[in-house]
């Protein structure tokens, strides 16, 4: 996440010829940029924790750390067996399916060893896979809410500690913000992705 950009697309209709008047100019800062790199997870009915992290590559091992941090902790909590529960329900490969992308710190042994010792299953994308995973969407929306608590702020970014750890805590109510029926809306969507996906033979779709 940049923080102080808008990441909606800006459209302006203008008169031929002022398009650099100022008044048609989106204002940008000259200052180093500063960003924060951002993971998190969600289910159908559970929202997991969202890392934040300084800007920078990610290797397996980091992202093994960010596993046994954010993803590991959130099954543990969805699979527990509800306090003075009668029935328990019996969990198999087909409860839940982790959804990453295929960048290469994902597909390494490593990770692939560790959720594996976890009994987490992993959809299988093609290599050049088209990007359905519906927490894409919740990222739009996530820096689009955060944009609007940063312009109350009314300050420019800032690198210090101080406004980093209060863009994280930002981020961190923005997350818990999420609007639950749109999350509905994206897990209902994934038929319609997967389905898409196919009718255009791996081409463009909408999604």
């Amino acid at each position: 996440m940049r923080i102080g950009l808008n990441p909606q697309r800006q459209r302006v209709l203008h008169v031929n010829g002022t398009a650099l008047h100022e008044s048609n100019l989106a204002a940008s800062f000259k200052s180093k940029r500063v960003s924060i790199m951002i993971w998190a997870c969600f289910s159908g009915n559970r929202l997991g924790p969202v890392l934040t992290f300084e800007q920078g590559g990610i290797g397996s091992d980091e992202y093994m750390d960010i596993l046994f941090e954010g993803l590991i902790p959130m099954i543990d909590d969805l699979l527990a067996v509800p306090e003075g529960a009668e029935t328990v329900d019996i969990t198999d490969e087909s409860t839940f399916l982790f959804m990453h992308d295929n960048a290469p710190c994902h597909k390494t042994q490593d990770i692939a060893d560790l959720l594996r010792e976890h009994h987490i299953p992993v959809m299988v994308w093609p290599a050049n896979s088209p990007d359905l995973n519906p927490i894409e969407n919740l990222w739009r929306d996530l820096k689009s809410r955060f944009y609007l608590k940063w312009k109350d702020l009314r300050s420019s970014p800032s690198a210090s500690q101080a406004s980093v750890e209060m863009y994280e805590t930002m981020i961190a109510e923005c997350w818990e913000e999420t609007d639950w029926n749109y999350i509905r809306t994206l897990m209902e969507s994934m038929h319609r992705r997967c389905a898409d996906v196919i009718a255009a033979q791996g081409g463009h779709t909408g999604y």
